[in-house]
């Protein structure tokens, strides 16, 4: 009998470790992907290209020579448009478009 008790135990044991484990893992993938602020794209309306791009805190591809097109940010970013008296902050997205 003592033997089947310890392996109970044993098996209780790790049980409870495992428990720990994943709860941790839990916690710290919920803390990863909710608490960062996510990235930003400046822009002011007359600006180049290139001055919003070192301005903006998201990732975006440079501009191609002598093309028209657009370019998608690598992550989820906000719209900032900085104008003193229409700016706004849009919601993060992937695919931002203004006419």
């Amino acid at each position: 009998m003592g033997l089947l008790q310890r392996i109970g135990q044993r098996r209780s044991g790790l049980t409870f470790a495992l428990l720990i484990v994943l709860s941790l893992t839990g916690v710290y993938l919920y803390h990863s992907f909710n608490s960062r602020e996510p990235a930003e794209i400046a822009l002011v309306i007359g600006e180049p290209y290139e001055a919003m791009r070192q301005r903006s805190s998201a990732k975006i591809s440079p501009p191609y020579d002598n093309s028209i097109g657009f370019r998608i940010p690598k992550t989820d970013a906000r719209l900032r448009f900085i104008d003193p008296k229409y700016g706004f902050i849009t919601p993060p997205a992937r695919f931002l478009v203004m006419y």
